[in-house]
């Protein structure tokens, strides 16, 4: 369930990636994966990509102790109040009568948000505008898992995860730019426009 390698060009290397606390929230993990060359390249892996409104978000799978209380938080969970979507190269508005056009994706990411400030981090995503590239998670949920990790009472299953770790772009909280969630990659004067799946190419970037 973790997102722990994307497709890419095949004549770009593996690269490792790790990453620190910055003032924007990222998750806390660490992988290695081929970079994609830009919004274009995603796409085409993507079952969907949606432009909205991050709401609040929540605990996605959760260790379970020894005496059935729950334990860390294993992904967390992030919904997009949607308000335009590209799906199969065609962009439908919000309240279209197609059946595709969803209002709202939860959005499982790989990992959770580390302490310290857990719950401070995914509130200061909340109400910001996202661009997210998402594919559909697996069909066997947690199987595999049982007894050690759940997702709590309340909380089901989200039905996406990122397409690709560059591939969930939010506004930065300055509103200077852009970032991802997943590398914590900046994009000092861009908009989300720039991250549209016809582009071929990703802005200039800051590392974190």
């Amino acid at each position: 369930m973790i997102v722990g390698g994307c497709g890419g060009d095949e004549s770009e290397p593996v690269v490792p990636v790790s990453r620190s606390e910055t003032k924007e929230p990222i998750v806390g993990c660490t992988y290695d994966y081929q970079p994609m060359r830009g919004p274009r390249a995603i796409a085409r892996t993507s079952n969907l990509v949606v432009r909205g409104t991050i709401g609040t978000p929540r605990s996605g799978l959760t260790a379970i102790r020894a005496d059935g209380s729950p334990g860390r938080v294993e992904t967390d969970i992030i919904p997009i109040e949607v308000s335009s979507v590209l799906a199969n190269g065609q962009r439908l508005r919000a309240g279209s009568t197609t059946s595709s056009m969803p209002s709202l994706v939860e959005v499982e990411l790989g990992c959770s948000f580390p302490p310290p400030h857990r719950e401070a981090k995914l509130t200061s995503l909340a109400g910001r505008q996202a661009v997210a590239y998402l594919v559909k998670g697996p069909a066997d949920g947690v199987k595999g898992y049982p007894g050690h990790v759940r997702y709590l009472a309340g909380a089901p299953r989200p039905r996406y995860q990122e397409a690709a770790l560059e591939g969930f772009l939010l506004e930065l909280a300055s509103g200077d730019g852009v970032c991802n969630l997943s590398l914590g990659e900046q994009f000092r004067g861009a908009d989300l426009t720039d991250f549209y799946p016809d582009q071929r190419e990703f802005p200039p970037k800051r590392l974190p």
